[in-house]
């Protein structure tokens, strides 16, 4: 979905899967996450539906779960995912940085104290998953 609409794609991240059923896809959105419930099911619903539909071989419908307990009891979002998955990493780089010997001797020597440690890159792209394609000059 994310190759096709991003935007869309970005928004669908946000929901949990509550069920796929045979014509239709249930999703719950957290109560902060108005704009992806939104976007989902007013002005994307159709374009998602398309998608779902081609990509399943059949007719799927979106259907808005609005009770708590059932947002509750499903499987967090690929969003909240995501999110963990950078905050791990980020807390694991202020970790090194803080305890490397380099770090620790300078902050020594100039009499500082390291206040933020901002993590600037990205996280590494996984193998297999949504690598942009190599540049023409890179091709073999």
């Amino acid at each position: 979905m994310r190759r096709e609409q991003p935007r869309h794609g970005k928004s669908l991240s946000f929901g949990r899967l509550i069920a796929v059923g045979p014509t239709a896809v249930r999703l719950a959105f957290a109560a902060d996450a108005g704009f992806h419930r939104a976007t989902v099911f007013d002005s994307g619903r159709a374009v998602i539906e398309k998608l779902l539909s081609q990509h399943y071989g059949r007719s799927l419908h979106l259907e808005e779960e609005s009770d708590r307990a059932a947002h509750a009891a499903a499987p967090r979002s690929i969003a909240e995912q995501e999110v963990e998955a950078r905050e791990v990493r980020e807390s694991a780089i202020d970790h090194k940085v803080r305890t490397h010997p380099a770090v620790a001797s300078v902050l020594r020597i100039l009499g500082g104290r390291l206040e933020h440690v901002q993590v600037l890159e990205a996280a590494p792209v996984p193998a297999g998953g949504d690598e942009p394609p190599p540049a023409a000059d890179e091709e073999a």
